[in-house]
């Protein structure tokens, strides 16, 4: 599948998620407060709530509503990160060291934020074969070529996510950021 059909799945994803968290916490706050209602008031039926029924009913949906919430604070921690990448690539593709410090200051951000979110985005399979080492994204198939005598790189635009890639002339290879169909034949 291509990086970039990957990456509009991965948007919507987080927004259908995010919706699905946001009712969860919303109704498991409601039923707490129903739980409350019921056992400090009186029911339907003039009865007071047991407290047995109370403490597990409490305990079930603040428990349903935490995970929830924490979910919800998730998404959006990686709802920034998918609106970023672009960024990313970008800045990675045109720095041949793929430094995350050069890439932070770059953004204006902390090295840990964007090493956090380059991890973010490998685990997600946006950028593939990928690792960090000393604070340098490390792209491991794509460093053989330097070992290859007489090899000549190209660099070339992926049309997918952007990045730039080095293949070597007159081949057909593999975008280093999201793995997709680049050509360097003339």
């Amino acid at each position: 599948m291509k990086t970039e059909n990957k990456f509009l799945i991965a948007k919507a994803s987080n927004k259908t998620k995010t919706i699905i968290f946001a009712v969860a916490a919303a109704f498991s706050l409601v039923m707490v407060i129903g739980a409350f209602g019921a056992y400090f008031g009186k029911t339907s039926d003039g009865e007071r709530m047991e407290f047995g029924g109370f403490l597990a009913v409490l305990i079930l949906f603040a428990g349903i509503a935490a995970f929830s919430i924490l979910k919800l604070i998730r998404l959006r921690k990686q709802k920034k990160t998918l609106q970023n990448y672009r960024l990313y690539i970008a800045r990675l593709s045109n720095d041949k060291e793929k430094s995350m410090e050069k890439v932070a200051r770059g953004m204006c951000l902390p090295l840990e934020t964007v090493e956090s979110d380059i991890n973010t985005l490998i685990k997600m399979d946006l950028i593939k074969n990928a690792y960090i080492d000393n604070h340098t994204l490390v792209l491991p198939e794509y460093d053989l070529y330097d070992k290859i005598p007489d090899v000549v790189l190209v660099t070339v635009k992926c049309d997918c996510c952007g990045g730039n890639s080095q293949i070597p002339e007159n081949t057909i290879g593999s975008c280093q950021f999201c793995g997709s169909p680049v050509s360097a034949k003339q």
